[in-house]
């Protein structure tokens, strides 16, 4: 492994499951590694370094997406793992992708600070602060000056994972700590498996709606994985 090159776990094409676009056709590049160990994580082969991963410079990767994948780049989403753990390497991807993008999606936990991308108006960040339920420790997973930057970003949105009625009240202290608006913040429901994201939806839904916030389904979860359908 180069510190020069990006470690990546997987690139397929699928539907955006979650989030302000839900329901798009897109690319996914999956990058390897991460900061936090939520307890409910879905997609631990890209926490450590599996038999699957590879490592290429964004050059090499750019010319693989273009060559495969022109027909779904028009929407790119780069998640994880913690994609910020990378964004040096990231931006000189994108700059090379960047007249093939329309939309570009970054999906991270909200703990790294970035040096670059939050300055590019057509990113659209997509950030899921971690709550309690996550198992990890406050100081861990909630970092004041990142969330700042990220809730005065006009192209940042909030997703919280809700696995109780509980969790509410943490949402609703992170919006009043960072004036987060109401209409950037999204709910959705924990959970690895259909069994599980429909256990703890309604809960979601119910209190999406009592606090006047957005809903996020987890299509790819509902559908049967990203990777099932993903080609």
């Amino acid at each position: 492994m180069g510190r020069d090159k990006l470690p990546v776990v997987e690139i397929f094409k699928s539907v955006q499951g979650e989030g302000p676009y839900q329901g798009r056709y897109a690319l996914f590049l999956r990058l390897g590694l991460c900061n936090l160990k939520c307890k409910f994580c879905d997609t631990k082969y890209a926490l450590t370094p599996g038999k699957n991963w590879r490592y290429v410079s964004p050059e090499t990767l750019a010319n693989e997406l273009i060559r495969k994948y022109s027909d779904a780049l028009f929407h790119f989403i780069i998640t994880g793992g913690e994609p910020m753990l990378h964004e040096a390497l990231i931006k000189e991807l994108v700059g090379i992708l960047l007249n093939r993008i329309r939309i570009l999606e970054i999906e991270t936990n909200g703990t790294i600070f970035p040096q670059f991308l939050h300055k590019f108006s057509f990113i659209t960040f997509n950030v899921s602060p971690k709550l309690e339920n996550s198992g990890e420790k406050a100081e861990k997973r909630i970092i004041k000056e990142v969330l700042e930057l990220y809730s005065n970003l006009e192209n940042a949105y909030f997703k919280f994972v809700i696995s109780s009625e509980k969790d509410i009240e943490e949402v609703l202290a992170i919006k009043k700590q960072f004036y987060i608006p109401n209409n950037k913040i999204f709910l959705m429901p924990m959970g690895a498996t259909k069994k599980e994201v429909r256990k703890n939806a309604q809960t979601a839904f119910k209190l999406a709606v009592k606090y006047g916030f957005n809903y996020s389904c987890r299509i790819q979860i509902e559908a049967g994985g990203r990777k099932k359908h993903g080609i």
